[in-house]
């Protein structure tokens, strides 16, 4: 997920973002699953000069639950674990089930590219990702530059 997408609406609440870094809820709403990623979007303190510090992305915490065949009950399930009014941004992907929430969305190929971004190692270049969900098993070519 691209903390800096535009499409992602702000979630309403209070400003988290006192540290300059903004908190972001990401979900799967897959055929088999439900999964949610937390993340923080913002400077990298790690060095001494705030003047150098680039955004980074970083993963806070993440769960995934089988919603056999009720992804409905099975996200608000996993939703009330959680307090929304904390994070900055939320949205979802998931190829069916996105499109039943009020909520900001991706498709599932652009989800794949952001995040292949994040986890792909570094001198490493890949020819494809491959997805393979509960439902469908998908091969994504990507460019020399990682895009699909």
């Amino acid at each position: 997920m691209n903390a800096e997408r535009e499409s992602m609406n702000a979630h309403p609440g209070k400003d988290h973002n006192v540290s300059g870094k903004h908190r972001i809820l990401g979900l799967c709403l897959g055929a088999s699953t439900v999964s949610m990623v937390q993340a923080v979007y913002g400077p990298d303190n790690t060095g001494n000069d705030p003047a150098l510090s680039h955004p980074v992305l970083r993963v806070v915490d993440w769960s995934t639950y089988a919603h056999e065949g009720d992804p409905k009950r099975t996200l608000l399930k996993a939703l009330e674990k959680l307090d929304l009014d904390s994070f900055d941004k939320i949205a979802a992907t998931g190829r069916r089930f996105r499109k039943f929430v009020n909520l900001s969305s991706i498709s599932e190929p652009e989800a794949v590219e952001l995040a292949y971004r994040f986890v792909k190692p570094e001198k490493v270049s890949c020819p494809a990702v491959v997805s393979a969900g509960g439902e469908t098993f998908m091969v994504y070519v990507l460019d020399g530059s990682g895009r699909i």
